[in-house]
Formats: structure tokens, sequence, C-alpha cells
């Protein structure tokens, strides 16, 4: 705020009463309150032009709250920072997020901001406007970090309901979206223990794109092992490998659903032979990869009665249609190696891809983290950076990053992602990450001294160096979903909020299929 304020409004006051008295001919004495209205009226009016086009800021513990909205960030800035990221003023956000195809959130400023004024001008115009982007701009990635609970879910919605790709794969942690956006006419479950899920036959997929054998073992033993992963041999996945290429080529004339029934048999085989001899490292492997093959002859009793298949290759020149990979924590044994596989074969299909950044493949990986430390290098680099060439839309949702150990993937997923937005409940080491990516503020921090020989007080400056975002800045993201959007390569930082979706639950989350998994314990496991 403009200094000698005090000084302003005496001044204000005398030229009223001379320009009253003198111009319109008015005087206290003989008209009294003709004279105060008029009076009042003056100041009023000389108050709001004071307020719009004099007064512009106030100045607060070294930070700055303009007057004029349209300058003013979700939060406030450092008086005189010299270096680093600011929080954008609501008048270039709603320029820049003006017209697109795709609504991400409304801006929204800060309690905080709001209560430094009792009028804060234009309010209502330069808030609670929606922010807009291009779709395809997605295919740069994305990243939306927060704890359960959060909004990050309701974020996810409020994308697919939009429905401005393709297509859609869905990692659905807890059925959620199952809930919310299956349509059984025209999109996929995968999920074998539900009665509703199609099943991926390995086979009929190998049949069209034959290197996504190696790509599917590498990701599935990788996901076994976990942080162990030296578990298995190089000669250990190229045993399994060998039968899988064995029944390919040599049963040659079989379809897929029959090799697959062969591939069963011939493990079955393997591990026999393997629990025969006396190496206990061999044993420990195969009863490590038991679990999983039961799993594996599941999905061929399904298949040998009638379950649909799919392949990756067809659902990708698909439109209009999701593919949901659902999940569940009593199964997560078994099914998250499955699904790590699985989706390092659909990120090199979607590679092998002609480039056609107009055609939108969505990728909508919840709980990012469960695959991301397991897949194999070629595949993380793909995901991160080659897909977007063929229209790949990687939107990953995590609540934390891993500790120092995944230091390079942590970098990876940064490195590589466009649009941040951070929900509430992010953990102090995530934070301190981030805050590498937004990068620390300079400011002049000013300090005053009293000088008891002079009438006036000694005032200097001292740089400071501190982080744009802290922990109680997200501990205070509560209401309506809110969050921090920061996307680099627009200049963007604002606190903004999304809209609760109101979808109906048309779909159950999970339907059980008992009957077919009763069947298969009596008349068909260890028979075949």
């Amino acid at each position: 705020m403009r200094n000698n304020s005090f000084y302003l409004l005496l001044i204000t006051l005398i030229f009223n009463k001379y320009l009253i008295e003198n111009i319109f001919l008015i005087y206290y004495r003989e008209d009294r309150n003709l004279f105060i209205f008029f009076y009042l009226l003056l100041f009023i009016i000389e108050y709001i032009f004071y307020i719009y086009y004099i007064f512009e800021y106030k100045k607060v513990n070294d930070r700055v709250y303009f007057f004029r909205s349209w300058m003013m960030g979700s939060y406030s800035n450092f008086f005189s920072q010299t270096e680093g990221n600011k929080w954008t003023s609501s008048k270039i956000v709603k320029e820049r997020l003006k017209y697109g195809d795709l609504y991400i959130n409304n801006f929204k400023f800060d309690d905080d901001v709001i209560n430094k004024f009792y009028f804060f001008s234009l309010r209502k115009k330069f808030e609670n406007f929606k922010c807009k982007i291009n779709t395809k701009d997605l295919t740069k990635s994305t990243i939306v970090f927060g704890q359960m609970g959060s909004g990050k879910s309701e974020f996810l919605y409020s994308l697919l309901k939009q429905n401005t790709m393709n297509r859609y794969l869905i990692f659905d942690s807890k059925g959620d979206f199952t809930q919310k956006f299956y349509s059984s006419k025209r999109d996929i479950i995968l999920n074998p223990y539900d009665s509703r899920s199609s099943i991926w036959n390995p086979f009929e997929e190998a049949e069209l794109n034959p290197y996504i054998v190696e790509i599917f073992f590498t990701n599935l033993l990788n996901s076994i092992a976990g942080d162990k992963k030296d578990f298995f041999s190089a000669s250990t996945k190229e045993r399994y490998m060998d039968i899988f290429y064995e029944v390919l080529y040599k049963k040659s004339e079989l379809n897929a659903k029959q090799k697959l029934s062969i591939y069963v048999k011939e493990l079955k085989r393997y591990f026999s032979e393997v629990s025969k001899s006396n190496s206990k490292s061999e044993n420990d492997v195969i009863s490590t990869m038991k679990l999983l093959f039961e799993f594996i002859e599941y999905m061929d009793f399904k298949v040998q009665n009638g379950c649909k298949t799919f392949t990756i290759s067809n659902f990708i020149i698909t439109n209009n249609s999701k593919l949901f990979l659902l999940a569940r924590d009593d199964l997560k044994s078994k099914l998250n190696p499955f699904f790590t596989a699985f989706i390092a074969i659909f990120a090199s299909i979607l590679l092998s891809r002609p480039d056609n950044k107009a055609n939108l493949t969505g990728l909508f990986l919840d709980e990012y983290l469960t695959f991301a430390k397991n897949l194999d290098e070629e595949t993380l680099e793909g995901l991160h950076t080659r897909i977007r060439s063929k229209g790949g839309c990687l939107i990953t949702a995590i609540q934390y990053f891993p500790k120092a150990k995944y230091e390079e993937l942590t970098q990876k997923i940064l490195n590589s992602s466009n649009y941040l937005f951070l929900f509430q409940g992010i953990d102090t080491y995530t934070l301190d990450i981030i805050n590498k990516t937004v990068g620390k503020v300079r400011y002049k921090k000013d300090s005053l001294k009293k000088n008891n020989k002079s009438f006036y007080n000694n005032e200097s400056f001292n740089t400071e160096e501190t982080n744009l975002l802290n922990t109680t800045m997200f501990h205070s993201l509560a209401e309506k979903f809110e969050h921090i959007t920061y996307i680099p390569s627009k200049k963007l930082l604002y606190k903004g909020y999304t809209n609760e979706i109101k979808s109906v639950k048309r779909n159950l989350a999970f339907v059980f299929d008992k009957k077919s998994l009763s069947r298969f314990y009596r008349e068909y496991k260890d028979k075949n």
C-alpha cells in the first residue's frame, strides 16, 4: 500500500470542504443536511477511485497482497522476490486456460488472501472460473499426488466422465471406476475372479506380436521377486520362455485356446521334474511360482469353458471403449504381477503403432508405484517419453515417492511430467522432492533498526531463500477437493478445486465368480 495514507486522507477532507463551498456553493451553516450529503457522496466517489486506481497493495510479513484480484495469485508472493517461481495471477491463469476441450479444475484464492481485504475488487470475476486445456496436451504426462480421500479419485473421475480420448486403460484398485463407468456393451474387465471378466490369452497376443513373450516374462518375474531382483536367474526366465516358444511354434497347427491348455500341462511337467531334484534354489523358485501358476491355470480353465477373450492389439484400435484392470486387496499376490506384465505389454504394443497424436489412449494408472517399481527400464522409458508420439496419455496417481533407493525412478516420473496436481496429505520426503522441481525462491527481507541519534530508523536488506510450497499449505487443502496445480510449460502455479462428480453407481465394484472357482477346484485343478 502506498505510504502517507494519513496525510492523503487529511488533504482529501480539506479539499472536499473547499470543493463543496466554492464550486457547489453549499455552506455547512446554511444547509447542514445538504452539505453532509454532498460531503459523503464526494468521499465515497473518491474512495472508489482510490481503491481502483491508486491503492495497489499492502505488505504483510514480507509478502505482498494486491487489492486488485486480477493481479493476485492463489497465495501471496514475496514482496521483493528476485528469483524463482511465483503464484500466477488470476488474470494470467484465466487467459492461458480459457480455451480447450478438457476441463481440469476451477481457480481459487486461498482464504488468507481473501481475508486481507474487506473489499477485494472484482473477486467474483477472477475466481471460480473454469480452467481448460486441450486433451492432446496430456500426452506430456500427468502426476496426481495425495493421500487416500484427498480427492485424487474425484479428479480422475472428472477427466474420465468427459470422455475426450478414444480409449482408456484404467487400473481400478478398489472397483470405484468400474462402479461408475463400466459399460457391458463396449468395455472390458480383466480379472478372472469376476464373473464379468474377459480373459487375456498370451498365446492369442503372441501370435500377432511374438516380441511380447520376453516382455511378459521379464516384468512378471520382476514383480514376483519384488526387491529381491536376483531371486530369478536368467536361466530360469529363459526356461519359462523356452516352454512358451515350444508350444507357440512347434504346435502351430493348434489355436491359441489349445496352446494355452498345453502350456499349462508343460509347466506342470517342468515343476514335477524340478521337485524331484535336490536343488534347493530351484525348488524355492518353483514354490514361489506355484501361486501364480494357479492363477494361469484358472485362466486356462475359464478359456476352455467358453469365457470370452480379447487382445491388446484389437483393443488399441477400438474407439469409445475402456479396459479395466480390476484389482482386489485379497488377490493382489496373484493379480499385481500379472497386471504389471500386462501394462508392460500394453505399452510395447502401443509403441508399435504409427505416430498419431490425434488418436488418444489414456492410461489412468492409480497406485502407480505398485507397477512402476517392478517395470523394466525399457518399459518405463517408453511409458514416460515415447508413447507421446503414439497418442498415449499417461496419467499416474501416487500417494508418495519411494525412498532414496528408487531415486532414479522418482526423477524419471517427475522429469517427464508436464502437469502436476498436488492434493492433501503429501509427506515430507515427497514434498522435498517436489520442491526441487518447483524450485526455491529468493527475496529481499527488510529490517528496521532504531537509530537513537536520528529521527529516522535505519533500513537494511538481507537475501533470504525458502521453498515456495510447504506442509502447512497442503494440510489446509480439504474442502471441495482442493489442490495445487503446477504446469511448468505454461509457467502456471495456482490453487484449484474439482467439483464432485455425482455419477450413478451403475455396477457392482466386484462380482465374485464363485461358481466357476468352486468348479475349478473340484473338477479341474491338478486333474489335467
